[in-house]
């Protein structure tokens, strides 16, 4: 094989090489049952040719996978060829690879097998491809002989399954590896990791715990044992067990138990801690945890976490109703972060914050930033609709509703395309149907809300807007059926004050001045 001397160029190429054309030798030399060695030289020829002539010299069958297809790119291929004593398996390979094709040798039926590749997005890529690696790290380690050869091809198998997104079988090869190579401490503690984050991708909160709980039990000083402890946590909250979660990464936090894990991980689940804390409303909780974070950690090690924290010191903040604190916080996130995803996020909560303390303008200013770093479409939504109310803030309302129906109109043909293109177009339909009760434009308000609910949205507040709209188009008895829905699904007493007063209202409209007046006097008016 050393020997050999191999070189197949496109006939773009023939201008340096003899002006004859044809196969201008082919010799066959058998040394096995179905093995050759070939020597051939040609010159501007069909691939179907040379391939037809290897067929005919060694007996075997030739076989298209792909009809015509194949036959006709065989035969407009033509390939200039000088190869000397080359195995038959490897000039078939190669010469199907010069036609663009995949080609090899069946050697239980004899036959020349010439097919097309897969589609890279067919649903038979993935098996195709993995198929071909898997024979070649097979051939690599040395095939059965190989005494490790079951565990490489479980790793091997779990890798390319991970790669493909099929994470169910990734967990099924990498759970057979922890369970059969525990003892070995190069590869398994990483296996078991990989299978506590597939779990978790497939949302196996209970097999993620099992995992994790292996972890911990047979490599409890690993250098990865935080993250052993991050990914439990992770399970936990799957399984919506919140202070289960908290506990978990609190034993990851303080001054001598940050020793045993590495500062990336300890900061990491400090960040998961504090965000627990903000969905459980204890926001002044989650700004200490984050204000403690960067005396805590090396700086040289951790920079690009601890530029995080202004963003989510400014999240939790806002959440707790410091504004101007947050504003701070989020202008300083958008100069630190260095991800281009967090720093829209930055200027897109800043953009809000402005709005909050009715700045429209500076919000705007936010937003003219945050849409040059080229947004993704999720972001881009929460965007225009931050810049939809600012311009109604600023008197000009049409520009807002403009700026709304353009994004309704993205979402519904498809141009703007998001994980949950139903709930982005529900919400951009709700502000819009908010905006024209403020301009007073009540039939196209109903329509708006009307849409909502045959949406599936039937919370309190769209049956109050649809009854109020009813109220003021002078459908005063529709308004009544939706305000007695209202009252017998609502359960706070602001709402329920509301629907009685509007009630009054009706009834006053419809010239039922004694029975307004009794509601009205039960609302408390």
């Amino acid at each position: 094989m050393r020997a050999a001397l191999v070189a197949i160029l496109v006939c773009c190429l023939t201008a340096i090489l003899p002006a004859q054309q044809g196969i201008h030798h082919f010799e066959a030399k058998k040394v096995g049952r179905r093995e050759f060695l070939l020597t051939v030289k040609a010159t501007d020829v069909p691939a179907m040719e040379i391939l037809s002539r290897v067929a005919e010299e060694t007996g075997l069958r030739l076989t298209l996978n792909g009809g015509p297809d194949v036959s006709r790119t065989l035969d407009e291929k033509k390939l200039d060829i000088h190869v000397e004593a080359v195995p038959m398996g490897a000039f078939v390979e190669m010469l199907g690879g010069g036609a663009g094709l995949h080609s090899e040798i069946n050697k239980e039926t004899g036959a020349i097998v010439i097919s097309r590749l897969p589609a890279t997005d067919a649903p038979e890529a993935f098996e195709f491809y993995r198929k071909q690696a898997i024979d070649s790290l097979v051939e690599a380690y040395g095939g059965d002989s190989d005494p490790d050869r079951e565990e490489k091809l479980l790793l091997a198998n779990a890798r390319l399954f991970i790669a493909g997104g099929d994470y169910e079988n990734a967990l099924e090869a990498l759970d057979k590896y922890v369970a059969a190579y525990k003892g070995e401490p190069e590869k398994a503690p990483s296996a078991c990791l990989d299978a506590a984050r597939c779990a978790l991708i497939l949302k196996r909160a209970t097999d993620a715990i099992r995992l994790t709980d292996i972890f911990m039990q047979e490599w409890p000083r690993h250098v990865d044992t935080g993250k052993a402890r991050i990914l439990r946590a992770r399970a936990l909250m799957l399984q919506g067990n919140i202070l289960g979660a908290m506990a978990m990464l609190e034993s990851m936090i303080g001054t001598t138990k940050r020793r045993m894990f590495s500062d990336r991980d300890a900061v990491t689940a400090e960040f998961m801690l504090a965000n627990l804390h903000h969905e459980l409303g204890e926001n002044e909780k989650a700004v200490q945890i984050l204000g403690d974070i960067s005396w805590r950690h090396d700086p040289e090690k951790t920079h690009d976490l601890l530029a995080r924290i202004p963003l989510y010191m400014g999240i939790c903040r806002r959440a707790a109703g410091d504004q101007v604190a947050a504003v701070r916080d989020f202008r300083l996130a958008a100069l630190t972060v260095k991800e281009n995803e967090l720093r829209i996020r930055a200027l897109t909560d800043l953009a809000q914050t402005f709005l909050d303390v009715d700045s429209p303008f500076e919000a705007l200013a936010s937003i003219r930033v945050a849409k040059k770093l080229a947004p993704e479409p999720t972001e881009t939504i929460r965007l225009e609709r931050i810049a939809a109310h600012a311009f109604q803030k600023l008197g000009l309302d049409i520009k807002g509703l403009d700026v709304l129906l353009t994004v309704l109109e993205a979402l519904e043909k498809g141009s703007l395309q998001v994980p949950d293109a139903k709930k982005s177009i529900n919400d951009v339909i709700s502000d819009l149907g908010a905006m024209l009760t403020d301009l007073g434009d009540w039939d196209r308000a109903l329509e708006a809300f009307l849409r909502l609910r045959s949406q599936g949205r039937v919370e309190p507040r769209v049956t109050w807007m649809i009854a109020r709209c009813r109220f003021e188009t002078g459908a005063y008895r529709e308004a009544l059926a939706e305000l007695e829905t209202l009252r017998k699904n609502a359960n706070d007493e602001k709402t329920l004050l509301m629907a009685r007063r509007l009630e009054g209202d009706c009834y006053e409209r419809m010239g039922l001045h004694e029975l307004a007046l009794r509601t009205w006097q039960e609302a408390g008016r």
